[in-house]
């Protein structure tokens, strides 16, 4: 029971578990096949572990069975079940909501938190570096690395509580880099996003978000028309960074929109004199808007400010930020924005996120047994009832939750200090709900809490 290694070859994470009922179990223990006398039988549980002792008073019979191994002092199964919560993204409250309707015998808050603190966060934090070295390798060997960025809030609305920045190599599409700050490092949450851009060394490319300006726009009184417009001027945007050459030609046929939604088809720039499409009639027209309008001057002035024209002067024409998008919303599956983690909880998930994404950013498409692609219809809430047809993926694969199970059940709970020591060097910001109360007021708010806490 006290020894720090498994006897056997196979280590406990990988052994098959069963559900056994106690009853059932403590059956076995009982009687004992020697002398047939029912023998005297005491049990213990440490979480997941279940400890019998057999006593048999007429031959002095003695036993103490034990239900899992001990690694390092630890129960296995308890260690093992903190990690698949954690490594999966799952939430400890949801699994031990589980585990306490089907009557399973679990572990307590405390000794998840404690296992996450010391070992399983470690485990992660050094994992992802060694990852991420590979792929910045990797990377820089393919030669010149084309990077994007964005940021994503922890929860929705104005007021979050972190930030994280996104680096990835759109060559590869694989997340290269996450950096995560805490609203009070930077004052607000406004300041986030330009903290975490310095951090991990790269720029935030352009942002347009036309669609929510067109929006906010055609709400307005006898502006309606401007939203039916949405579609075509987010199409035309795509398309002029994809078929130009350079910077000036990408400008040259995103300015001639403004023409085209007066239904004006010749323009003055000569990189880009008319438009490429057949004399639109009959079902083909649009509702123009007409000129020196009040719709027609306000979508005018979105649709050429100055600050998007420079952005439309650097956009790339071959990559973009869509995979950024997608890891985006895998993160919801390791951290949901209406659950409060710690820093280094919230960055280990994030973590989790990024090797999950990497695994699978390469999958194939799904196809039938017949060997025909598969498709799925989706209608997303930002569509407005419009659907999209997209290609289904093949099943993901989990093979870094069984890279962290050997990392951690191989080395870090044998020996974690250096994996300590390693996520010993994260600077961690103070705690967000930490008060500063003015001197003259201490005494007044120690009253009304004690009085608080006496009535209830």
């Amino acid at each position: 029971m006290n020894c720090t290694r498994v006897s056997n070859e196979v280590l406990p994470h990988k052994v098959t578990k069963y559900i056994v009922y106690g009853d059932k179990l403590l059956a076995l223990f009982k009687r004992r096949p020697v002398c047939t006398q029912s023998l005297v039988v005491s049990q213990t549980t440490i979480g997941t572990l279940l400890r019998i002792k057999q006593h048999c008073a007429y031959c002095e019979y003695s036993s103490d069975w034990s239900s899992q191994p001990m690694v390092n002092n630890i129960p296995a199964g308890n260690l093992q079940l903190c990690a698949a919560v954690l490594f999966t993204g799952s939430s400890f409250c949801q699994i031990s909501k589980f585990l306490d309707a089907f009557k399973i015998q679990g572990i307590s808050e405390p000794c998840f938190h404690k296992h996450q603190a010391k070992l399983l966060i470690p485990t992660i934090n050094w994992q992802w570096k060694i990852e991420q070295d590979d792929i910045i390798e990797n990377a820089i060997a393919d030669g010149a690395v084309t990077l994007g960025g964005d940021m994503r809030a922890d929860s929705p609305g104005h007021s979050a509580k972190y930030g994280s920045y996104t680096m990835m190599d759109l060559k590869a599409n694989r997340v290269i880099d996450i950096q995560l700050v805490q609203s009070n490092e930077v004052g607000n949450s406004q300041w986030m996003e330009k903290e975490e851009s310095s951090r991990g060394k790269g720029c935030c490319g352009p942002v347009f978000g036309l669609g929510k300006k067109m929006d906010a726009l055609s709400k307005g009184k006898g502006l309606q028309d401007v939203g039916l417009w949405r579609k075509s001027v987010v199409n035309h945007l795509y398309r002029s960074a994809t078929t130009s050459t350079s910077g000036e030609e990408v400008v040259a046929k995103w300015s001639s929109v403004a023409n085209r939604i007066q239904n004006i088809h010749s323009h003055e720039n000569t990189l880009f004199p008319s438009c490429l499409h057949e004399p639109l009639v009959g079902d083909h027209t649009r509702h123009w808007l007409k000129p020196s309008t009040a719709a027609c001057e306000k979508f005018t002035a979105i649709l050429l400010s100055p600050r998007l024209l420079k952005d439309m002067h650097k956009i790339s024409p071959e990559y973009h930020t869509s995979g950024i998008e997608c890891f985006h919303s895998l993160i919801l599956k390791f951290s949901a924005k209406n659950v409060v983690f710690s820093f280094k909880g919230m960055l280990c998930r994030l973590q989790l996120a990024a090797m999950h994404y990497n695994e699978n950013a390469g999958r194939s498409q799904a196809s039938t047994a017949a060997g025909d692609l598969r498709y799925s219809i989706v209608s997303p809430e930002f569509k407005h009832g419009e659907f999209t047809v997209r290609a289904l993926k093949s099943n993901p694969t989990t093979g870094y939750i069984d890279k962290l199970m050997e990392l951690l059940f191989h080395h870090v709970v044998e020996n974690p200090q250096p994996y300590l020591d390693f996520c010993g060097q994260m600077a961690v910001p103070e705690k967000l709900c930490a008060q500063f109360i003015r001197p003259d007021k201490e005494e007044a708010v120690s009253r009304h809490r004690s009085r608080f806490f006496k009535n209830t």
